[in-house]
């Protein structure tokens, strides 16, 4: 077997059909308009916070601004910014986790039940759009064409 039969099967092995991108980008884009929405209620509010939750209510604000445009990057260019796909998850999955076990804290931890429904729905919208680009090939080292 020559060196021009083994490459077309390892680029169709890797490739992403057209139908699994799209589904990925719009999963991404649902996700980048939810933070998006939630940065604008956030800023919103920041005028009436109180004081000593103004830093925290923008600190969180401004993240859901950067994790819309982490959203809108990876939709665009799925497979070709390793890492961010995996820091992403982590941060959505473990949110959720924490947030499932203060849902049984005494006293209730506030929000603790929307942080599960929303960063869970998250992470699984990311873990799905990950599958489906198959973005994990982002780590393997560039092959030199011939």
């Amino acid at each position: 077997m020559s060196s021009t039969t083994i490459a077309p099967a390892i680029a169709t092995r890797s490739a992403v059909t057209p139908w699994r991108r799209r589904l990925a980008s719009g999963l991404l884009a649902v996700a980048a308009i939810s933070a998006l929405g939630s940065a604008a209620v956030d800023i919103a509010g920041l005028a009436t916070a109180d004081p000593e939750l103004k830093v925290l209510e923008a600190w969180r604000a401004y993240g859901l601004v950067v994790f819309a445009g982490l959203f809108i990057l990876l939709a665009l260019r799925p497979r070709a910014m390793r890492g961010v796909w995996e820091l992403a998850i982590f941060d959505k999955a473990a949110l959720t986790l924490t947030a499932a076990a203060w849902l049984s804290a005494e006293p209730p931890v506030a929000g603790a039940t929307a942080v599960v429904a929303i960063d869970g729905a998250l992470t699984v919208l990311l873990v799905a759009a990950y599958l489906l680009t198959r973005a994990w090939t982002a780590w393997r080292p560039a092959r030199a064409s011939a």
